[in-house]
């Protein structure tokens, strides 16, 4: 807190000029969008993957791409381990026969977990928390909006309590100033 008193609104202030020149003298940088990594663009799922979700949204920079390209690469699996367990029929087959592991020959009747099931499901995970950590899921979102309507709370409740506190103040000063307090 500075001492003394306010300055006039209309006040000369130091170096020559209003804040509100200042800051129309910044510069404003407008976000540029990121290239796509070959490592994505030979893949077109992946690829795809990029399209739709950067494209050209000015929400990222460089430093989320290493985040970006692994969102893609899991997006990647989890297709591919889904179109693998669609049989001909277009239904989903969340079980397969086991293998004789001597001959190599299907098992009638025994059955398993098929594995694209699990890879689509570690896909599933890796891409919630990366969508978490690029603010692209829909939980993330809402998280993200609800700690700005918070911190914006937060700050409007402690102008509330400094101009509070500020008036208590100014007023217990002027009551030790009444001549018999």
């Amino acid at each position: 807190m500075t001492k003394g008193r306010k300055p006039a609104k209309n006040a000369q202030r130091r170096g020559g000029h209003e804040p509100a020149q200042e800051i129309a003298a910044q510069v404003v940088t407008v976000p540029q969008a990121i290239a796509k990594p070959l490592s994505v663009a030979v893949n077109p799922v992946m690829s795809d993957c990029w399209d739709a979700l950067i494209g050209a949204a000015p929400g990222f920079d460089d430093r989320d791409l290493p985040l970006l390209e692994s969102y893609c690469f899991w997006y990647a699996v989890f297709c591919e381990a889904s179109q693998s367990m669609m049989t001909l029929d277009g239904r989903v087959s969340t079980t397969v026969e086991k293998v004789d592991p001597e001959t190599g020959e299907p098992m009638p009747g025994e059955t398993k977990v098929n594995p694209n099931l699990r890879t689509a499901e570690k896909a599933t995970t890796m891409l919630r928390q990366l969508g978490d950590a690029l603010n692209i899921s829909p939980t993330a979102r809402v998280r993200s909006g609800l700690m700005q309507a918070m911190t914006a709370s937060t700050v409007e409740d402690l102008a509330l309590r400094t101009s509070e506190g500020y008036a208590k103040f100014k007023a217990e000063k002027a009551r030790k100033a009444l001549p018999g307090a």
